[in-house]
């Protein structure tokens, strides 16, 4: 396992949502096993290489990859797929960092993704979350101003 998580929020929601109800019965359950596989971290982002996904899913890699495309077309997840990272967009209007600690540790792995472009937006969804719970916090200024400078690179 990847992470030490034991279970993950999903809202009852989702089955209201527009983009999640234009998915047929494939995007859906990819969608649900991006919020809950044993992959998904505290930062929403993860590394999920593709063949732990048809794995899990007992699914071909041609059936996969044209159903994450779908639900990446839905605008509910992004990724990269030559970091082999997936983003749940939204992740923390939900799952937002519970106190300081689970503040510190979601930051930790946000500086942890090998995507630059995806952690970037994350940082971003993060900042916009956490920011008001911490503001003038040092470490989430130096992720923003390594991730920028990366960029400009």
């Amino acid at each position: 396992m990847s992470s030490s998580r034991q279970f993950s929020k999903v809202s009852p929601l989702v089955w209201h949502s527009k983009r999640f109800r234009s998915l047929d019965s494939d995007g859906q359950l990819l969608f649900l096993y991006f919020l809950t596989c044993e992959h998904q971290t505290s930062a929403g982002t993860f590394r999920i290489p593709d063949g732990y996904a048809i794995a899990d899913l007992a699914w071909e890699l041609p059936r996969y990859l044209e159903v994450r495309q779908r639900v990446k077309a839905a605008g509910l997840i992004d990724c990269d797929e030559d970091e082999n990272f997936v983003q749940v967009m939204g992740w923390f209007k939900f799952n937002p960092p519970t106190n300081e600690k689970h503040a510190q540790g979601t930051l930790r792995l946000l500086q942890g993704i090998s995507s630059p472009r995806l952690r970037e937006a994350s940082l971003t969804a993060f900042e916009n979350v956490a920011a008001p719970r911490r503001s003038g916090d040092r470490q989430l200024q130096l992720a923003r101003m390594r991730t920028e400078a990366e960029f400009r690179n």
